[in-house]
């Protein structure tokens, strides 16, 4: 049986179950008795050896699940949720959009747009068309990833008098699905950081928990000049947080209660954290994460064992292998670019090669509209790197 000991635990074999249980059969039955595993009672012996084994392997996972390293699914929600730590859900694509229209036409929350990829939207909140226009923000009504970019959301689906055009003037900000396995036991290893010594990874903690936030990263410069730092300028004595989603305020005050006293803050966008107990104003300053858009080109050879759709699915490879999603065994995720991370030529391939039937020729990376080369792409500290299907070319030759 599951056995737990200072070890960890430790369970018994099948085929160790299979001879203990033999051995019980030929002494109660005498060593004549025939146990051979094509007789009834060979079976017999099978089947209880299967459920000892089963009833082993239900122990192992109840173990597992008590230890986050190697809890799943439920078992990572059950145990974050006792620091209060819950899975974030995901994220909807959020689009501004300008109508147009006659004056004084109001357009209520809830209003369908759709874009030229056939994902549909809804209005967010109501808004009133004046001077001929009207400013929104249309929330993808499926989760997750949906790109939109610019002059892509053209089309009305709720037809309402006075109402005329939709169109986005920028790309939409994409949104995230549901936060996965291993996003979220990173994401709890770093929250028990909130009150550690260490007030760095205290404050990166504190930011990691705002519900909107997908990534974020704290920087210091302890000398008394600048330091460059990911092709960023670090003045000295200070700290410098970069952040990818999340609201203005809500950054202000999860940097501001965590702060040191007497440390400035760097970044392009500034606001004030009103200390509760002094009842002062703080200016704290934190950088936005932009989006740098990845594109790769491949040409490949195949031969008879490349499945009839290789080409899409090493492209979703690839795309699941920079969200962090791309499963190199089932339960086991790997890859996920965060903030300043650079995208490593070589990593690539695991995606890539995870598709049978072909050989790879040639690969070029690099920055949309930039000479691609065969060779790592460097992402500063107030970028992050993601790619679209639609920027991965592939040719077969």
């Amino acid at each position: 049986m599951a056995e737990i000991n200072n070890n960890g635990i430790e369970s018994t074999q099948l085929s160790e179950y299979v001879a203990d249980i033999n051995e019980i059969f030929t002494k109660v039955f005498g060593d004549s008795f025939n146990t051979d595993p094509e007789t009834r009672q060979g079976q017999l012996i099978g089947f209880l050896a299967q459920a000892l084994e089963t009833s082993d392997n239900s122990i192992i996972d109840m173990f597992n699940a008590t230890v986050i390293y190697t809890a799943v699914g439920l078992q990572i929600d059950y145990l974050a949720s006792n620091l209060d730590i819950f899975r974030k859900a995901a994220i909807n694509t959020e689009v501004n959009v300008v109508l147009t229209g006659v004056n004084g036409t109001i357009i209520p929350a809830g209003t369908l747009a759709e874009d030229t990829s056939g994902n549909k939207f809804t209005l967010k909140e109501e808004v009133t068309i004046s001077s001929g226009t009207a400013n929104g923000i249309m929330v993808a009504q499926d989760e997750g990833e949906i790109t939109v970019l610019a002059g892509t959301l053209t089309k009305i689906i709720d037809v309402i008098a006075g109402w005329e055009t939709i169109n986005n003037p920028t790309d939409g900000i994409t949104g995230t699905p549901t936060e996965t396995d291993t996003q979220f036991r990173n994401r709890y290893l770093d929250s028990v950081k909130t009150n550690s010594i260490s007030q760095i990874g205290s404050i990166k903690a504190n930011l990691l928990e705002i519900e909107d936030v997908q990534d974020a990263i704290v920087v210091q410069n302890d000398e008394d000049d600048p330091v460059v730092i990911d092709n960023v300028s670090i003045n000295g004595h200070t700290i410098a947080c970069v952040l990818f989603g999340g609201s203005d305020q809500d950054i202000i005050d999860a940097i501001g209660i965590k702060k040191p006293v007497g440390v400035p803050t760097q970044g392009n966008i500034s606001g004030f954290y009103t200390d509760s107990s002094y009842y002062t104003n703080l200016a704290i300053n934190f950088y936005r994460a932009s989006q740098v858009d990845i594109e790769i080109e491949l040409n490949i050879t195949t031969n008879s064992n490349f499945p009839s759709d290789g080409i899409n699915q090493i492209k979703q490879n690839i795309v699941d292998y920079f969200n962090g999603t791309f499963e190199v065994s089932p339960g086991y995720q790997t890859g996920g670019y965060g903030i300043a991370d650079d995208v490593i030529y070589s990593r690539l391939y695991t995606p890539i090669n995870q598709v049978i039937g072909h050989e790879v020729n040639s690969y070029l990376l690099g920055r949309l509209g930039d000479t691609l080369v065969a060779a790592d792409t460097i992402i500063d500290l107030t970028e992050i790197a993601t790619i679209d299907s639609t920027n991965i070319n592939i040719t077969v030759t």
